[in-house]
């Protein structure tokens, strides 16, 4: 293994030492050296600085890369923050006391996690009712613009189901009035309520 890393680091260098000793470096002791020759040699130098540290790194650095995208779960900062932040503590202290296997520590390490989990688990079960949650505390909070985004992102989502009739209404015209009429009474309703 040591043999194949020295290996690795070894070639990028020859290269660099081999376009280091064929460098003729421009020989001006001007600090303000307006010479174009001067500044494209210092420039092809620093390119192949670069470039040698980037192959060698390259080389012996292995490439991570990570092509699963997370998937944000909806209501996780409403419903998870908080016993996440107790979860981490406890771990964070359980973990400075040597990960002890049984005690009052390894006891509220383990509570605080299955407390974590199963809120998440919450969440992912409930994703739509959760969604719903989120969506309606912005509508009544006013916040229109955020309110609409969530609404387009869903929007997008579930954008393959289209649906030609709805109530034995068709057309895009009568399906908005149809939708207007509904929710117009539902806000009448709550309205009055309020």
């Amino acid at each position: 293994m040591m043999r194949q890393l020295l290996h690795t680091i070894t070639i990028p260098l020859k290269q660099f030492l081999s376009w280091f000793l064929d460098y003729d470096p421009p020989m001006c002791t001007n600090v303000s050296c307006c010479d174009n020759e001067h500044r494209l040699s210092i420039d092809k130098m620093y390119m192949n600085i670069i470039n040698t540290l980037s192959n060698s790194s390259r080389n012996v650095l292995p490439d991570i890369r990570t092509s699963k995208k997370y998937h944000t779960i909806q209501g996780c900062n409403e419903y998870v923050k908080e016993d996440h932040s107790k979860a981490r503590d406890a771990f964070l202290l359980w973990q400075c006391n040597s990960k002890p296997r049984f005690g009052l520590l390894n006891d509220l390490m383990k509570c605080t996690r299955a407390r974590f989990k199963q809120c998440l688990r919450f969440c992912k079960s409930n994703d739509d009712r959760v969604r719903a949650d989120v969506l309606t505390n912005k509508l009544l909070k006013r916040d229109d613009i955020s309110f609409w985004k969530d609404v387009s992102k869903m929007n997008r989502i579930n954008s393959n189901v289209l649906a030609s009739t709805i109530n034995g209404v068709s057309g895009e015209c009568n399906i908005t009035k149809m939708w207007h009429d509904h929710f117009s009474d539902l806000l009448m309703v709550i309205q009055s309520i309020c």
